[in-house]
C-alpha cells in the first residue's frame, strides 16, 4: 500500500450482500473527546489516548444514502489536527430508471494549525468501474442490479501534482462472478513506478462462484527492485457451502542478522453449528523437506515474481500447532470474544461489546497472558438536526496503556480507499487476521 504521509488511512472497504459497499473512510485516530466525556481508565496510567469524530448525512434526495462526509482527527492533548471532507456522486445518473448509486468521488485533506487555521494539504479522486449483475430475493426470483466497483485511486498536493495512484483489474465482473480482481498496482507519481503490486487467481466452484485460490504480495527492496513479499494458497470443501478449510501462507521475516528467512504456517479453520469459525489454527509447516518429497509449494527460490510455482500440501510436513485464535459469538453473530493461545498458553483476549443496531461500542484488548490492559476503544452513537438537516456522529476514542510513541503504530501512514479483501502493505498479522475476517462472512 502506498505511504502517504499524515496519520489516518482513509479506506475500509469490504463485502457486503455480495458487492462492495464503503463501511468507513478513515481508521487511525487522535484525541479530545469535546462532545462526551470519556471513560475513566480501568488499569494503569493512560499512554495515549485519540479521537475521531465522523459525521454522517443523507447524500442522496431521497434519505436512502446514509454515509460519511467529514471526519474530525484529534491529538493526545485534544487538539483538532486534522480534517477529511468527502464528495459523493451519483454514478448511474444516466440510467435513472435503475435503482441509485452514490458512491465517493473526492476527498480533500486538511491540516489544522494550533491556531485553529485549516489548510488543504492533499486531495484524492476516485473512479468506478460500472458491475451489472444479479441477486436472488427472498421470494426466491432473481432480480438485475448495478454497482460500481473502485477502478481507480489517485492521491494530488494542494497544487495539483500527482503523488501516489493505483489501479484495479477485474476478471469481468459479471451475474455469476461479482467483483473478482486480477491485480491491483500502486504507482509512484506520473512517472508510474510500480512500487506494490497484489495479484490474484481463483477457483470455480459448482454454484458459479469464483473464489480465492492464491494471493500474492510484491514490495520493492533496498535496492528498488519489486520482489514478493508474501502469498497464500487456500483450500475449499468439494461441495455447498464450499467452507474454506485451510490454507497455506509463506512470508518473509529478519533473522539476527537481518537476512530475509522464509516460513511457512499451515491455517485450518473449524466451523461451528451456525457456520462461523471458533477455531483459527495455524501449525508449523516443513516446508524444506516438503519440498523434497512433494510437488514444489509456493515458493519463488529467487523471490521474483516472474517465475512460476505449483501449489500443493504435503500433510505429513504439517507439524506442531503454534497460534490459535478462537472465537466466540452473540445470538447475532457478532464476535463478543476472541482469545489467541501460542504454544497452547493463552497469549492476549479480546472482549466486544454492540449496542441494539450490532455496531461495536466497546473493545478492550488484554495481553501478557491476559492480565495486561492493552488498549481500549469505546464508540458512542449521537444524532442531531443542524438547519433541519439530519447529522449522524460517531466518536470513537482509543486508549492505549503502554508506550505508544516508541511503538511501531505511532509511525504516521496514510492510504487511498482500495478494493475489497486488498492485503497490500498490510504485515503479516493483519493479512492473517483480514483472512480470517473474510473467511468468516457470507457473500452470497
Amino acid at each position: 500500500m502506498a505511504v502517504l504521509g499524515m496519520a489516518s488511512e482513509l479506506g475500509v472497504i469490504e463485502m457486503k450482500a455480495d458487492k462492495l459497499i464503503i463501511l468507513c473512510l478513515a481508521a487511525l485516530v487522535f484525541s479530545g473527546c469535546p462532545l462526551n466525556a470519556p471513560p475513566s481508565a480501568e488499569e494503569g496510567a493512560v499512554n495515549y489516548y485519540s479521537k475521531e469524530i465522523e459525521t454522517s448525512v443523507y447524500v442522496d434526495p431521497d434519505d436512502a444514502f446514509l454515509e460519511p462526509i467529514e471526519q474530525r482527527i484529534y491529538d493526545e492533548q485534544g487538539r483538532l489536527t486534522a480534517i477529511s471532507k468527502h464528495t459523493y456522486s451519483y454514478l448511474n445518473e444516466a440510467s435513472p430508471s435503475e435503482y441509485p448509486v452514490y458512491k465517493i468521488s473526492r476527498t480533500d485533506v486538511y491540516e489544522v494549525s494550533s491556531d485553529g487555521t485549516e489548510t488543504k494539504v492533499e486531495y484524492y479522486l476516485y473512479t468506478y468501474l460500472r458491475d451489472s449483475y444479479q441477486w436472488v430475493d427472498d421470494d426466491g426470483v432473481t432480480q438485475d442490479a448495478v454497482d460500481y466497483v473502485l477502478l481507480t485511486g489517485k492521491s494530488y498536493t494542494a497544487d495539483d501534482t500527482l503523488r501516489l495512484y493505483y489501479d484495479v483489474v477485474y476478471d469481468a465482473p459479471d451475474a455469476a462472478n461479482y467483483d473478482v480482481y486480477l491485480s491491483i498496482t500502486d504507482r509512484e507519481n506520473a512517472g508510474g513506478t510500480i512500487t506494490a503490486l497484489q495479484e490474484s487467481t481463483y477457483v470455480l466452484h459448482g454454484d458459479g462462484v469464483k473464489r480465492f485460490r492464491t494471493e500474492k504480495y510484491y514490495d520493492l527492496d533496498s535496492s528498488d527492485t519489486l520482489k514478493l513479499s508474501k502469498e497464500f494458497a487456500t483450500w475449499y470443501d468439494a461441495a455447498e457451502p464450499y467452507d474454506y478449510l485451510y490454507d497455506l501462507y509463506h512470508s518473509f521475516r529478519s533473522d539476527d542478522t537481518g537476512a530475509d528467512e522464509e516460513f511457512y504456517y499451515f491455517t485450518r479453520y473449524s466451523r461451528n453449528g451456525s457456520g462461523y469459525i471458533y477455531e483459527q489454527a495455524d501449525y508449523d509447516y516443513d516446508w524444506e523437506n516438503a519440498l523434497v518429497s512433494a510437488t514444489p509449494l509456493i515458493r519463488d527460490v529467487d523471490k521474483s515474481f516472474t517465475v512460476p510455482f505449483a501449489y500443493d500440501i504435503e500433510f505429513l510436513m504439517i507439524k506442531d500447532k503454534a497460534t490459535v485464535l478462537t472465537t466466540e459469538y452473540d445470538s447475532l453473530g457478532n464476535i463478543i470474544l476472541d482469545e489467541r493461545t501460542l504454544n497452547g498458553e493463552l497469549n492476549e483476549y479480546t472482549r466486544y461489546t454492540y449496542n441494539r443496531a450490532s455496531e461495536l461500542t466497546d473493545q478492550l484488548r488484554y495481553t501478557r497472558g491476559g492480565s495486561l490492559l492493552h488498549d481500549r476503544t469505546t464508540i458512542r452513537f449521537t444524532e442531531e438536526y443542524r438547519e433541519d438537516v439530519y447529522h449522524r456522529l460517531k466518536e470513537t476514542c482509543v486508549y492505549k496503556y503502554y508506550d505508544y510513541n516508541s511503538s511501531p503504530e505511532s509511525q504516521e501512514a496514510r492510504g487511498l480507499i482500495r478494493s475489497a479483501d486488498s492485503f497490500t502493505g498490510k504485515s503479516d498479522e493483519e493479512i492473517r487476521q483480514a483472512m480470517y475476517e473474510k473467511m468468516n462472512k457470507h457473500y452470497r
